[in-house]
């Protein structure tokens, strides 16, 4: 249902560039602790590298079911703020609303969480997926963002790294290819919900 959302009108209230990004705790021991620090490094590059603001988002915040990213995020900002990185206070989305007023924020999403990506996408921010499950492959292919989906076992400092830049140096086009996969995906939907 997220897909159908119509797009709001806010414009960005500030200057300069801002990468977004979500991200959960998925592989286990040290597999998991070579994708944080190749998360963080990759967002580090990107920033030196385009003087990027960064800021976290906390997609998802459930503890009482056993689903809380906090944990994750702050250790992804506790690295950035070590390297003196501009870093934003962590944002908690709390409705649809203000999250498609935070995706609406930023320029660039890195993101872990499904729904961000989806999110992101309806206001024409680019992302980049990072997959933990195939749905968000699925997604990204009906994005036509494919080329911008990584798994998360995949993940390295110099990949990842890659497809930010990517992604930041092919950002107009990508917001132009959003809007009209989004278009196309909600015409279709419609059609289908008005027959049922």
């Amino acid at each position: 249902f997220a897909i159908l959302i119509k797009k709001t009108s806010n414009k960005k209230s500030h200057q300069g560039f801002t990468l977004g990004f979500t991200v959960r705790e998925w592989l286990n021991g040290k597999k998991y602790k070579k994708f944080e620090e190749s998360f963080s490094s990759s967002i580090q590059r990107f920033s030196d590298e385009t003087g990027a603001k960064i800021q976290p988002i906390i997609q998802v915040d459930a503890s009482k079911y056993g689903e809380d990213d906090l944990s994750a995020t702050r250790k992804i900002v506790e690295k950035l703020n070590k390297n003196k990185l501009n870093v934003s206070k962590i944002v908690r989305i709390k409705n649809v609303e203000q999250a498609l007023n935070v995706y609406s924020e930023i320029d660039l999403l890195l993101g872990m969480r499904m729904h961000s990506n989806i999110l992101a996408a309806i206001q024409g921010t680019p992302f980049v997926a990072v997959s933990y499950e195939y749905k968000t492959e699925g997604i990204a292919k009906q994005f036509s963002m494919e080329r911008y989906c990584i798994k998360c076992e995949d993940v390295n400092k110099d990949k990842l790294y890659m497809l930010l830049m990517d992604a930041y140096k092919n950002r107009s086009y990508l917001k132009t290819e959003l809007m009209n996969s989004v278009k196309t995906i909600q015409d279709k939907e419609m059609k289908r919900w008005r027959a049922i």
